[in-house]
Order: structure tokens, then C-alpha cells, then sequence
């Protein structure tokens, strides 16, 4: 791909294929982008057993390259019946609107992305880095959900006090349910708490 742009410096040749990288610290907001483009074609051209690069003179434009390593094509395949992105995403509005998911990504790039996607769906999403960190939230959330609904059933005031101290954590576990949890103790109304806090245990405390 040729440009005939601001080109490159041999110094920003070599840091133009770094994540979040511009040619300079004005680059993107005077001419766009995120700095993630070309590392991403880097990474994919040699995942494929090639290279991506850039030939460049300062103010002279830029052309960039890439190599990979392509198996013997088989023709032209006959197109089959399959959703397309936006069929997919309806589905899941009408089937699990409302739903939460628990996202376990390392990659925060990748993360984001998913993020983006599944928040589009209308869903709910917890993330974590990894998926030691997804399995103690989510340890975490049952012991606190176990302790909180027996001093529900209890009608203990002491359920005011957990509540209010993990109220980040039953919403983010809980959805809709968490927030009604946390309403009807506010209003001591500890048999409704404990009604929906059930309701939003027995969906998989929340998560599908």
C-alpha cells in the first residue's frame, strides 16, 4: 500500500509496527488512527510465516509490505446457509438479553474488542485478566452470596452491612437481581431481598 503522506524516519520505521505507536506525538489528532493497525498486520503476516514492513522517506510518502505463506487455493466454495454477524447478534438479544457473562482475556486489546461486541448484544460482562482471577470473583461472589442470604433469612440487620460492603460486587455478580437485592434491604424488606437474590442465584449467580 503506497501513501504520499508525511513518511517516516528511519527511528519511527522502527517503531511504527509497536502497538500504539504514531510517527509522532501529533499524529493522531491531526491525521487518525489508534497505533494499533500495523502491529496487529505485523503479528498476522507472521503468523502466516512472513513479515510486514515499511519502505519510507520522511516527506516523501510510504509504502507498505507484507509476505505470507499461502496454501494451493481450491477454487471458488459454494456459499451455505450461515447468520450473519447481525442475525447472530439478534439471536442473542432475544434469547439472553439481560444475561452476564464472565470474560477471562489476557490480551486487553482482545478484551476491549469483546467488550465492544458483547455490550452491543445487550449483555452484561464481568472481565478478568486471566481465568485464575475469573474463578476467585467468582468464589468470591458465591461465599459472599451464601452469607448474605443466610442473614436474610435470618432477618438480620448485619445484612445491611455486607450488603452495602460487597454492593459493587452483587451488582456486577447479579445484574438486575443485584440491584434489586440492594433496593429492598435499604428498605428492610429483607423477605423480597432474599426472593430475588435467589432468583439471580438460581441463573447461575447471574452469569450464563
Amino acid at each position: 500500500v503506497q501513501d504520499t503522506g508525511i513518511g517516516l524516519t528511519p527511528e519511527q520505521q522502527n517503531r511504527a509496527f509497536a502497538a500504539f505507536e504514531q510517527a509522532d506525538t501529533s499524529t493522531t489528532r491531526q491525521h487518525g488512527g489508534t497505533g494499533l493497525g500495523l502491529a496487529i498486520t505485523r503479528r498476522l503476516a507472521r503468523l502466516m510465516g512472513g513479515e510486514a514492513g515499511v519502505d519510507s522517506q520522511a516527506g516523501a510518502g510510504s509504502t507498505f509490505w507484507f509476505t505470507a505463506r499461502l496454501q494451493r487455493g481450491h477454487g471458488v466454495l459454494p456459499a451455505g446457509p450461515s447468520a450473519g454477524a447481525g442475525d447472530v447478534e439478534a439471536e442473542l438479544r432475544r434469547r439472553h438479553a439481560g444475561a452476564r457473562l464472565l470474560l477471562a482475556e489476557d490480551n486487553p486489546v482482545n478484551r476491549e474488542v469483546a467488550l465492544e461486541l458483547l455490550h452491543a448484544a445487550n449483555l452484561g460482562v464481568d472481565a478478568a485478566e486471566t481465568g485464575r482471577d475469573a474463578a476467585a470473583d467468582a468464589t468470591r461472589l458465591a461465599a459472599v452470596l451464601e452469607r448474605l442470604e443466610s442473614l436474610l433469612e435470618a432477618a438480620d440487620i448485619a445484612a445491611g452491612d455486607l450488603a452495602r460492603a460487597e454492593a459493587s460486587l452483587l451488582r456486577a455478580g447479579l445484574g438486575a437481581a443485584g440491584d434489586a437485592v440492594l433496593r429492598q434491604i435499604a428498605a428492610f424488606d429483607y423477605e423480597a431481598a432474599l426472593t430475588a437474590l435467589r432468583a439471580g442465584r438460581a441463573r447461575g449467580t447471574g452469569r450464563d
